[in-house]
């Protein structure tokens, strides 16, 4: 008694590439796709840029000043004693009480 039944299938094509090389009868240039594509254009030389001839110097007198400068002037300020005193003295006395933590 057989367990399982042949039935005529065709064999499965693989998909797997084969591991031959393809050469191309074309010689091997140094041209790519982005060379073709966008070829390196000629730039005439830019020109620094220079103020004109009427705005190289202000008119009239500048104090270089701001108006915080002007309008906001320095207080004088009394400097406060720290809150934690300079010395501290340890606690001579040996520790007596019983602690609450296990």
């Amino acid at each position: 008694v057989k367990r399982y039944q042949n039935y005529p299938v065709q064999q499965t094509k693989s998909f797997r590439p084969s591991n031959e090389v393809v050469r191309g009868d074309a010689p091997i240039d140094s041209e790519t796709v982005f060379r073709r594509d966008y070829p390196e254009h000629q730039l005439p030389k830019r020109e620094a840029a220079r103020p004109a001839a009427g705005n190289l110097k202000p008119e009239g007198v500048q104090d270089f000043t701001s108006s915080y400068q002007n309008e906001f002037h320095e207080r004088s300020t009394e400097r406060r004693k720290p809150y934690k005193p300079d010395t501290a003295r340890p606690e001579l006395a040996a520790f007596t009480a019983q602690p609450s933590y296990r």
